[in-house]
């Protein structure tokens, strides 16, 4: 017997790869078998088994899929078994062990198919008043807030970029001057 084991989304219906090995060899079963409804049982959080609502197709190769509907992936931990129940068996037994993520009562409670954007539209809409004890003027929060908060030239003539409160300096842009013609020839965070 081998098994694979699989990651998907709770309550979603999903479909599972697997190969099946030819009974007493070492080659995948490429030749499409006939699959008895028994032939492939689910159990859900290690309760009874019952059969699937579908059976097994042949993609190619010794490749079978297997789709399982939502109400089946209603689970934290789904196995599925596919055995041949005839007395002359034409494939090894196997089992697809599938973990479900994205609820609350699945086996991982976060979502991995929102996980990477919802951190990224945190990240985005964090206000930058959160970092700002910790950041300086040569970071990405100072490259961000010389653009987006309050800015003005003191009166030596050097850039001053303000924190989010309007009154605090964040950085101090010191100008370096032609004393000829007296253009602004270089800014420089300190």
């Amino acid at each position: 017997m081998s098994a694979v084991a699989e990651l998907r989304k709770y309550n979603s219906a999903t479909t599972v790869l697997f190969p099946l090995i030819d009974r007493d060899a070492v080659d995948f079963e490429s030749t499409p078998v006939t699959f008895a409804a028994a032939d492939t049982k689910i159990i859900k959080d290690e309760g009874a088994a019952a059969n699937t609502t579908n059976n097994p197709v042949h993609e190619g190769n010794g490749i079978y899929s297997l789709a399982l509907t939502a109400a089946e992936m209603q689970a934290a931990r789904v196995v599925i078994t596919v055995i041949d129940r005839t007395a002359t068996k034409l494939w090894e037994d196997q089992a697809i062990i599938v973990e479900t993520y994205g609820a609350a009562s699945a086996q991982h409670a976060f979502d991995l198919d929102d996980a990477g954007a919802a951190l990224a539209d945190e990240l985005l809409k964090r206000a930058i008043s959160n970092v700002e004890p910790a950041a300086g003027a040569r970071t990405l929060y100072g490259a961000i807030a010389a653009l987006v908060n309050r800015r003005r030239f003191n009166v030596a003539g050097d850039l001053e970029v303000f924190e989010t409160d309007d009154s605090t300096v964040l950085a101090t842009f010191t100008r370096t001057a032609d004393s000829g013609a007296e253009p602004t020839k270089e800014l420089d965070p300190s």
